[in-house]
């Protein structure tokens, strides 16, 4: 299998973690969260509406021009993206507990990973202002 996205989204993280800037280590988790979103949408018991939240999780990945870009913030332009795959994933931890657990495939607990990741990033967008702004932008709330 060649190369996925979640790998470049991975090497991405790390080479700006191996240049020796200093950035929140919790970024290094975001590709296991994504990839959980992912296998999430490959199982038949996810519902309709739980879909659709992961979609636009990961649509929102894909936006260029997003609330916090990437090319104005450097990785610290994953920090949206982050906080919008850790409101999603404690959507789905609600509904589907076990079934995230048995998906979840990192040595790190999947309830501490989502707290210091969602506390991290959602910090970065009140410092910024931008909370409400992005949860409008992907449809996650009114």
């Amino acid at each position: 299998m060649g190369k996925t996205f979640i790998d470049y989204l991975r090497e991405e993280i790390k080479n700006i973690d191996d240049s020796g800037k200093e950035f929140d280590r919790e970024l290094l988790h975001f590709p296991d969260l994504v990839k959980l979103e992912c296998d999430m949408l490959e199982n038949e018991d996810v519902d309709r509406q739980s879909r659709i939240m992961i979609n636009a999780a990961l649509g929102y990945l894909l936006v260029p021009n997003d609330v916090v870009p990437e090319e104005v913030y450097g990785v610290y332009g994953y920090m949206d993206d982050m906080y919008v795959s850790c409101i999603v994933i404690e959507y789905l931890k609600k509904k589907y507990p076990d079934l995230l657990k048995s998906l979840w495939n990192s040595d790190e607990d999947l309830d501490k990973v989502l707290d210091i990741c969602l506390y991290k990033s959602e910090k970065f967008l009140d410092d910024k202002g931008l909370k409400e702004k992005l949860l409008r932008f992907c449809g996650l709330a009114d």
